[in-house]
């Protein structure tokens, strides 16, 4: 328990300490100082090393960056090399967060664009706009650049996001950038294919918006019946508790129908309290809705595995030993957890577990939301109809910088039931939007949901 209150002491007032000093004051030797917290935090706590980067690659990063990040001129600067840095871990809960107010990179263009099937278009037009730019049409280059190259020179390097779903779940930031910039942007015409380039500039705020179109619309919960006999379940958000108690409420007129659609598309996370919905699909009296590994730092353990280096076993002179230890010293050694939900006093344990089930997904689906998928994949409940999924699943750990600002590292590798590492869902049935169905209205996906159900 000391030791406990120790650790929060210290947690506590680095907190305060990095809100008491501004990034104007950082030396130069508190920069390398963030940088190094940086490193250490991730080369002690980061679930995904080996998988998504090598170490050697992490330690590299972090010798390339010492001169940088410490001969920055302003705060935007600053935070940008960190923010490059942290980058090169492609994991979506793994990002740095700047001080608010420092990041003025982020000038906001009236425009906005949609990654679908392989190519950016206009879903949304400003008023400052809307004599040049149409709904529908399609940018074929950025200064010149095209836009998936533009993307990933300019936009992707400072983000934090698994590399499959980077076009799609960042594509409303394509066009962001710093403050007062412009760039020239060519479009392409949906109605002729004629191109034309246009000069847009960037602002602190979107503007009104003179037209805007989409065939989906998120929301945090919603509940109808589509086609007389099919429950549909909208479910934008797992951020409030109290949509475990609304789906509960309309258990009875959801067990009257036969078949049932779980939207998820949109949903970024929250508190995972997923598998409290779960439980009504599945009769089992105990399941697994994931299991994690997560690092272990153990430094007697650490000081026995050196001794299996051959590099300090030649210092020291000796023969290579306590093998059994290695990993310690290697920072590889894991502990797994299961997370297990019990539903043997609940009632209303597999209620609509008769019901076909499909789940609908897309690349904006990240976090509690992917568990929630990833339960019922693991129970082999359900069909999966849309798109993958954004590919993180998992626990971060949050580290405040000197200077304000932090950084969140991700601590648990999720895992399948099989043991292999989750790295994003594939669903079943791949159904991808077009840009007409954006302007027509039409939901492909829910649309092929129907048509699977009904068939």
């Amino acid at each position: 328990m000391r030791n406990l209150f120790l650790l929060l002491s210290l947690v506590i007032n680095t907190a305060l300490y990095s809100q008491n000093i501004s990034y104007d004051s950082l030396s130069k030797e508190q920069k390398i100082y963030n940088l190094s917290l940086i490193w250490q935090e991730v080369n002690y706590n980061f679930a995904y090393f080996n998988t998504k980067i090598r170490r050697s690659e992490w330690d590299s990063i972090y010798i390339d960056a010492i001169s940088k990040v410490s001969n920055t001129k302003s705060a935007s600067d600053y935070y940008r090399e960190l923010q490059r840095v942290v980058g090169n871990l492609h994991e979506g809960h793994t990002i740095l967060i700047p001080p608010k107010g420092v990041n003025d990179r982020l000038g906001i263009v009236s425009l906005i664009p949609r990654y679908i099937n392989g190519d950016y278009y206009i879903i949304g037009v400003g008023e400052e706009y809307k004599d040049e730019v149409f709904i529908g049409d399609k940018i074929v280059k950025i200064n010149n650049t095209y836009p998936k190259v533009y993307f990933d020179n300019e936009i992707y390097p400072f983000e934090s996001c698994a590399m499959h779903s980077r076009y799609r779940f960042l594509d409303y930031k394509l066009l962001l950038g710093k403050q007062a910039d412009s760039l020239l942007i060519t479009v392409e015409s949906i109605k002729n294919g004629n191109r034309r380039q246009i000069w847009v500039n960037r602002h602190s705020r979107y503007g009104s918006f003179h037209s805007y179109v989409s065939y989906h619309t998120i929301k945090k919960y919603s509940f109808s019946v589509l086609n007389g006999n099919i429950a549909y379940i909208n479910i934008g958000s797992f951020t409030d508790r109290n949509i475990l108690s609304k789906f509960q409420n309309d258990l009875d007129s959801i067990k009257k129908c036969s078949s049932i659609i779980l939207d998820v598309r949109g949903n970024s996370g929250g508190s995972s309290f997923g598998d409290q919905i779960c439980k009504y699909f599945t009769n089992d009296t105990i399941f697994e809705s994931y299991s994690m590994d997560t690092k272990v730092n153990n430094a007697y353990y650490k000081a026995l595995g050196a001794y299996s280096s051959s590099l300090v076993s030649k210092i020291l002179g000796i023969s290579p030993r306590y093998n059994e230890y290695a990993d310690y010293f290697l920072n590889n050694k894991y502990e797994n957890k299961k997370w297990m939900t019990s539903t043997k006093d609940d009632s209303l344990r597999g209620i609509l577990s008769n019901k076909k089930l499909v789940i609908l997904t897309n690349q904006k689906v990240f976090s509690a939301a992917e568990t929630f998928v990833l339960t019922f994949r693991n129970l082999n409940i359900g069909t999966v109809i849309g798109q993958p999924t954004a590919g993180s699943s998992t626990q971060p750990l949050i580290i405040p910088l000197l200077g304000g600002g932090h950084i969140r590292i991700s601590t648990q590798r999720t895992l399948r039931k099989n043991g292999e590492i989750y790295t994003f869902i594939k669903p079943d049935i791949l159904v991808t939007p077009l840009i007409e169905d954006y302007i027509n209205g039409y939901d492909r996906i829910l649309n092929e949901a129907i048509k699977f159900i009904e068939k």
